[in-house]
């Protein structure tokens, strides 16, 4: 079974996550999203961004509406907390742009996990936002890997059982 695994990282968050998953999928190819072939042959795809004002990066954008007729995981590193309205809304966009137009696509699952933020902080600084900041900045971490790994190792096991 061939993996392709893309991303996009502004500040190495996302691409640590997607060396922790290449390395943990048999037959994986890994690329940053800029050299990713626009029309893989792998029997799926994961694609992995980092979120931005509630949806992924620009270059993920352009390369997830680019796809047809793929087999597509998700993967993505944000501020915010992983299960929060805003991750939902950030999985939703990403999740809209393979599928909206009808390209083909299948989504076959996200994975979200907390990353350093990026820039400087759009809105005020609570201390709720702070501590939520605080704690990003020391993501993703061995938990957040581990968690990935069994995340789509289980996922790949139920998509494609072995025969």
């Amino acid at each position: 079974m061939q993996t392709l695994v893309v991303y996009s990282s502004r500040t190495g968050n996302t691409e640590k996550l997607a060396r922790a998953l290449a390395e943990a999928l048999p037959d994986s190819e890994l690329l940053p999203v800029a050299q990713a072939p626009a029309n893989p042959s792998h029997d799926w795809v994961l694609v992995g961004y980092w979120a931005f004002r509630g949806g992924p990066d620009e270059a993920a954008g352009v390369y997830l509406r680019g796809l047809s007729g793929q087999k597509v995981a998700l993967f993505g590193t944000l501020a915010a907390w992983p299960d929060s309205e805003h991750a939902a809304h950030c999985r939703e966009a990403a999740e809209r742009l393979l599928i909206e137009p009808e390209r083909g696509n299948t989504v076959l699952g996200t994975f979200l996990c907390q990353g350093r933020l990026h820039t400087e902080p759009r809105h005020p600084l609570t201390p709720e936002r702070r501590a939520r900041l605080v704690e990003a900045a020391k993501h993703p971490n061995e938990a957040d890997f581990q968690a990935a790994r069994a995340f789509f190792t289980e996922l790949r096991e139920r998509c494609f059982p072995q025969t």
